[in-house]
């Protein structure tokens, strides 16, 4: 009875702690991968866990105590609750402590296979160091409940094996980068218009050094090598990397870059300036291939309006 009340408990603790993920970050919201927080792609990782320490637990009391405890599946959900709930909730607060939260822990979301190890890989171990010792001090505490001591006798054991069980269940994240996850705050689409609004303002410079034509061009590479010359370099989101979008760049491996219109290469610079009412969906000269034909994301209005005054 004790433990179905339990179980109800962590059901509505989950459902809170779900829905209060959703809140949004101002960047990037960046969850560590653990045993029982993975990426949406690697849901398998927990149940996988649970049944490893079922086998594992079976395994070390018939072999240290010469038969399985009674309830030993009990006594596993028991030693789980324990280490998944306070980590859980832990790395929760971590997440949320402010609207521009730190890295912390979070409900399944994609991969953010940008991330490697030059960049979140010591978030990774740390996090997971942390959930290494509360899970051993679970164990602990579980065993020493059971058997009735303090301290029981060969212990070590038991220690051993479990840590053993929680690092093989991070070998997946490990072997394929998948060391975090999460989703993008309302920053990092403003990030990408910032990077495409360089670029345009790069393309109306050219164009009006050139008698008012874009620039000819069959992608972007070939885009920012004809606007290079013209771009804001003393700004400081023009001086950096503007061929791809920092959420591509963050959730996959190899991001897809901005799509340049060869439909535009060489027209009037009027064909652009005319996009500036166009309705949603119209092709535009370059878009972003995670925010499509959006055009909020370029247009700088007050720049836009200066520049058809000085023409």
């Amino acid at each position: 009875m004790r433990m179905s009340r339990s179980l109800r408990l962590w059901s509505l603790v989950v459902a809170g702690i779900f829905l209060s993920t959703r809140v949004m970050a101002h960047g990037y919201a960046v969850y560590v991968s653990t045993p029982v927080t993975p990426p949406r792609e690697f849901l398998i990782i927990p149940p996988a866990f649970f049944a490893l320490l079922i086998v594992v637990n079976r395994f070390l009391q018939r072999k240290l105590w010469g038969s399985v405890f009674p309830r030993c599946t009990w006594l596993v959900i028991w030693l789980f609750m324990m280490f998944a709930l306070p980590f859980f909730l832990w790395g929760i607060l971590a997440a949320m402590a402010t609207t521009a939260p730190p890295p912390g822990l979070g409900t399944p979301n994609y991969a953010w296979w940008g991330f490697g190890w030059q960049k979140v890989g010591s978030l990774f171990l740390r996090w997971n160091a942390l959930g290494l010792i509360l899970f051993l001090l679970s164990v602990w505490i579980v065993y020493a409940v059971r058997l009735g001591r303090l301290w029981p006798g060969r212990i070590f054991t038991v220690l051993y094996a479990h840590a053993g069980c929680y690092l093989v269940s991070l070998v997946p994240f490990m072997l394929l980068g998948a060391l975090t996850h999460g989703w993008p705050g309302g920053y990092v689409k403003m990030s990408c218009g910032g990077r495409m609004n360089c670029v345009y303002q790069g393309i109306a410079r050219y164009a009006h050094a050139n008698g008012d034509r874009l620039p000819v061009a069959q992608d972007v590479n070939g885009l920012l090598a004809e606007v290079g010359p013209f771009l804001n370099t003393e700004d400081r989101t023009c001086s950096g990397r503007l061929d791809i979008c920092p959420y591509g760049d963050a959730r996959e491996r190899t991001p897809k870059p901005y799509i340049w219109n060869p439909e535009f290469s060489g027209a009037s610079i009027d064909k652009m300036w005319e996009l500036f009412n166009a309705p949603p969906g119209h092709q535009l000269p370059l878009s972003c291939p995670y925010h499509q034909n959006d055009m909020s994301l370029w247009f700088d209005r007050d720049w836009y309006k200066a520049t058809k005054d000085s023409q």
